[in-house]
């Protein structure tokens, strides 16, 4: 496992949870809410200014064959700044793009394009998100509460 500066994981009442014996790759000011549960046989590579919210699942493999088929093992790409929400799931294979938002819930068995907003089971393209320009605040601005 390769961690960037400034990683958090918040884990006040439930255990984030990395498994497995991939490489998983995590990049620079990247935030793990509780619950995050990681399932990394091949590879997962996570940009930087991610944040991954509570109960989110990220497994790059099916786990075990059914039926006479092979296990997949495919690698998950988060692109910078994307943001996973509250018991999203992503499957193996998908690549998240650059500042992409994935709502709560939705179950992601396909790449998401950069900038934008995909919701649903499966996650379906919801809207493209236009920034304005000059916008620089992310979410490690924001200083962390005391516990």
């Amino acid at each position: 496992m390769e961690v960037g500066d400034h990683f958090k994981v918040w884990s006040t009442h439930k255990r984030t949870l990395v498994t497995g014996w991939g490489r998983l790759r995590v990049g620079d000011r990247v935030f793990f809410n509780n619950g995050v549960f990681i399932s990394c046989v091949h590879e997962i590579i996570i940009g930087s200014d991610v944040a991954i919210a509570n109960d989110a699942y990220l497994t790059d493999s099916d786990s075990h064959g059914v039926e006479g088929r092979k296990v997949r093992e495919a690698p998950i790409r988060i692109g910078d700044g994307a943001w996973i929400g509250a018991r999203a799931v992503i499957l193996p294979g998908v690549t998240i793009g650059r500042r992409a938002l994935v709502a709560a819930g939705a179950v992601v068995t396909r790449d998401v394009p950069d900038d934008t907003l995909v919701g649903g089971n499966p996650a379906r393209v919801i809207r493209e998100l236009v920034y304005p320009e000059g916008v620089t605040r992310a979410w490690h601005d924001e200083p962390f509460p005391s516990v």
